[in-house]
């Protein structure tokens, strides 16, 4: 294939290939070298098996090939099962014999260091260049349940295999492998899981690209360690997001312990959890905090019917699940809004005992009174207040699950809004509830925390726009340090200079003045309201205020003549190179940090968080790739924990318009301007009219 030409990928002749050939294969199944045959031949697999081994003339009733030049032409696939040492010669064999794709399992590349990633680098590039491509290596292959192709190299996989449209992409092949057999447990059908390992070749975005085009699969569920192309997995996802095609992900490295085991298991660089986390809100991405969480959360997104908000209904026969499951809802940002007038007044003559409400407990009458429990739940169901329902069920034993659970597994497959079980599970006691629930298909959950996570991912996934990438705002500005040089729009990188540069570009920035003597200072003064800020402005001084060099109160002239000359003494002191004297308007209200920088991998992202002195200690923060909308910034201002304060109290407001505008502009000039490194306002001061940046720091690219 000519140098520079990427070559296609055949999805299909990986996932349900009509032909596998196993380079390695071997009758011993104490290694992996023995178990893709074993898997392929235990399944049933319909296709055509070429072992290939030297050793062996028949292995399982196949004919045995001494070399991969001897294996008949159209092979689909090659699972190479030999050491790495190995690899570059035989992925070339495979290559060269037209093998389309090559699945390599063996582990010791880029996860042992340098040397290792030379070999797995050139692996790539010799199938590239007789047009093949390579999954792994480090990895356990495809294990398709739908077309029953299990040719994973493990045998910790359930026998039990139920087909369905969950799809699973993992650059783990364990954990890949636990979410499958976990979803399968569950009864929630999978349609193939995908092991990618290293990511030599083929990546978690091919795969995503793949599946989202794949008209079997109904969602895409992501192990994810490291994202190495932002590009093509932000197209991905935005894709999957047009096309209604629910993503979920779990992020592995997530903690400093996290990434070191990342890094010696793949190779991955699994930093950078809270920018990715900011993409994954920002493109639709579920994000889920639990193996558990993501296997049902991925079957409840497919299976319940879209939700128009975040009201939520919640019933149960004890009093105590009502209340418990109330906290955890609220806590996590849904709303339990009363029962309707209308409800009540059906409900209120059939519950003598109790008070019809939301949560509703209709009291122990329901476990002698089918009738009252079948009217709560219609009633429930009926009610225009609610987009959501949950029935949390008790740890109930056979006697209570035959006769009761029947009444709200009916009334869940009944409902028009999105209704799910949650009932606990404890051992033999509720076996035979699990099982009633299992049989039944109705959305379940094996505790209320599980039901309420999966019903607030159900809510912010069908709450988020179809698309929140913005677009930039003044195309054609220029974007060049010398341009903007030339154009007299930043003349330096110091504090007014940069304010400077950024009124320019619409953002709000504090009324200040640069004055290159006290008395030139003193005059400006006189024309300003006291009290006012002054700051001493020095070439290559960034963080002034851990050298002294800022007042932020100075309340009359004499004051400020002191002021002036402390500072003078500082500079000399600290061997400064005075530029002048800062003088600004104090401002008032609530301090929010608005950054920019480029991401390794994603490139331009914007930061927004608690300001001040407070924007390290609380390490309150959200992250968003630029340019994004103002309603975005909304969002992401929404899921700081000071977020409450923004959105006032006591007599305090303030304005949170002005503030998304503020970081949407900021996001808009880190994409438009590629020269610009880092971009750090700290604090933007949120009054009750207004955002300004009352501090600014910029870094140039080199």
């Amino acid at each position: 294939m000519p140098e520079g030409l990427m070559p296609s990928f055949d999805f299909t002749g990986l996932i349900n290939p009509r032909s596998i050939a196993i380079v390695g294969a071997s009758a011993e199944v104490d290694g992996h070298a023995g178990r893709t045959l074993a898997n392929l031949v235990r399944t049933g697999y319909r296709g055509e098996i070429f072992p290939v081994n030297p050793r062996h003339r028949e292995l399982s009733g196949y004919r045995c090939y001494e070399s991969v030049d001897q294996l008949p032409a159209q092979i689909d696939v090659a699972y190479l099962m030999l050491r790495a040492q190995t690899a570059v010669r035989q992925v070339e064999q495979c290559a060269a014999h037209g093998i389309r794709t090559v699945v390599v399992c063996a582990s010791g590349f880029a996860e042992l260091g340098t040397e290792g990633r030379r070999i797995q680098e050139t692996v790539r590039d010799v199938a590239r260049r007789y047009g093949s491509r390579v999954l792994g290596p480090n990895c356990i292959g495809v294990m398709n349940v739908a077309d029953n192709v299990i040719a994973c190299p493990t045998f910790n996989i359930t026998s039990d295999l139920v087909p369905g449209t969950m799809s699973i992409v993992s650059q783990s092949g364990g954990m890949g492998v636990n979410i499958a057999n976990i979803a399968q447990s569950k009864g929630i059908g999978v349609r193939v899981l995908v092991s990618v390992g290293n990511e030599c070749d083929l990546e978690l975005a091919d795969m995503m690209d793949a599946l989202i085009e794949d008209p079997a699969t109904s969602s895409v569920v992501l192990v994810v360690e490291q994202v190495r192309d932002g590009a093509r997995f932000l197209a991905a996802a935005a894709h999957a997001r047009s096309v209604g095609k629910p993503v979920l992900a779990l992020k592995l490295g997530r903690t400093s312990a996290g990434q070191r085991s990342a890094l010696s298991h793949t190779g991955a660089m699994a930093g950078d959890y809270p920018v990715l986390q900011g993409v994954f809100r920002q493109l639709g991405v579920v994000e889920a905090d639990s193996v558990d969480d993501l296997v049902t959360t991925a079957n409840l997104l497919v299976s319940a019917p879209p939700v128009a908000g975040n009201r939520l209904a919640v019933l149960s026969p004890s009093g105590g699940e009502c209340t418990y499951m109330a906290d955890r809802a609220s806590e996590a940002g849904l709303d339990l809004p009363d029962l309707s007038q209308q409800t009540k007044d059906v409900l209120g003559p059939l519950m003598p005992l109790g008070h019809p409400g939301n949560p509703l407990d209709p009291t122990g009458a329901v476990i002698g009174n089918g009738d009252l429990l079948r009217a709560a739940l219609a009633a429930l169901d009926a009610d225009p207040a609610f987009d959501m329902i949950a029935f949390a069920i008790p740890t109930w034993a056979d006697f209570e699950a035959q006769r009761l659970l029947p009444l709200f597994i009916e009334a869940a497959q009944a409902s028009r809004k999105p209704a799910v079980i949650s009932a606990w599970t404890a051992g033999p006691m509720t076996a035979k509830a699990e099982h009633m629930l299992s049989e039944s298909g109705t959305l379940h959950f094996s505790s209320a925390d599980g039901a309420v996570r999966a019903l607030t991912a159900l809510h912010q996934y069908w709450s988020a726009p179809r698309n929140s990438l913005g677009v930039a705002a003044s195309p054609g500005v220029a974007t060049s340090p010398g341009a903007e040089l030339s154009a007299g729009r930043l003349t330096g990188t110091s504090e007014f200079q940069v304010k400077q540069f950024l009124a320019g570009q619409g953002i709000a920035v504090a009324q200040e003045t640069l004055s290159a003597t006290r008395d030139e200072a003193a005059a400006v003064a006189r024309t300003m309201s006291w009290p006012l800020v002054a700051k001493l402005q020095c070439a290559g001084v960034i963080h002034k205020t851990e050298l002294g060099l800022v007042r932020t109160s100075v309340h009359d002239e004499a004051q400020l003549q002191t002021t002036l000359a402390e500072f003078d003494r500082l500079a000399g002191q600290h061997g400064l190179a005075t530029e002048g004297y800062l003088l600004a308007e104090r401002y008032s209200g609530l301090e929010i940090i608005v950054g920019g920088f480029r991401h390794k991998t994603f490139g331009p992202v914007v930061m927004v968080g608690a300001g001040g002195v407070w924007a390290e200690r609380l390490a309150d923060r959200s992250f968003r790739l630029c340019p994004l909308s103002p309603d975005e910034a909304r969002r992401a201002l929404g899921e700081l924990r000071i977020s409450s304060v923004l959105s006032g109290g006591r007599g305090q407001t303030f304005d949170v318009d002005a503030l998304a505008t503020l970081v949407a502009r900021v996001s808009d000039v880190m994409a438009r301007h590629a020269w610009i490194a880092e971009l750090d306002l700290n604090p933007v001061i949120v009054g009750a009219s207004g955002a300004v940046a009352v501090d600014a720091v910029l870094v140039k690219e080199p």
